[in-house]
């Protein structure tokens, strides 16, 4: 079983093969991008749970990708890794909605932590979203629209009805 699906972009195949090893090994679908653009389709395709995402990439920069992942998915938990990292470009990630900006190097322990950080936000999320739908039922059924289907109505159109015996 999966512990969730996890895009990482890295232009730096060494880089991004170790991340996508290490990841596959715990238990993670790994998705790869070298660059924004194959990033853009994997994530609209793909549907991962998370990015890993590096900051400076050949055909733009995470701060783009983070924007663009947004629009089409704004629940996509995104962290930002970077080997030049400043206080201002920390500040900027988390207001583009980054969830977490990593410094490079990391230790393997600090990746599984902020991968599974990642992939239990979105499920978090998802959970509570259903949550919502279920709570709008509910309050549907205590209003009195439980009597919307009478008794021994067949709901899929075959089948015994509540009052057959």
């Amino acid at each position: 079983m999966s512990s969730g699906r996890v895009l990482i972009v890295d232009d730096e195949p060494t880089s991004r093969i170790t991340v996508r090893d290490f990841l596959q090994m715990r238990g993670f679908e790994v998705l790869e991008a070298q660059n924004c653009a194959v990033a853009r389709e994997l994530q609209v395709g793909e549907r991962p749970e998370a990015a890993v995402v590096d900051y400076a990439l050949p055909d733009g920069n995470a701060f783009d990708l983070l924007k663009v992942f947004r629009e089409s998915d704004p629940g996509l938990a995104v962290v930002i890794l970077t080997g030049y990292g400043t206080i201002e470009s920390a500040v900027d990630a988390m207001r583009f909605g980054a969830v977490d900006y990593v410094q490079k190097p990391f230790t393997e322990d600090e990746l599984v932590e902020f991968a599974n950080r990642l992939v239990l936000r979105r499920q978090d999320r998802r959970e509570r979203a259903y949550g919502v739908v279920l709570d709008a039922v509910d309050e549907r059924l205590a209003r009195g629209c439980d009597n919307s289907f009478p008794v021994g109505t067949h709901l899929s159109g075959h089948g015994e009805s509540a009052t057959d015996s």
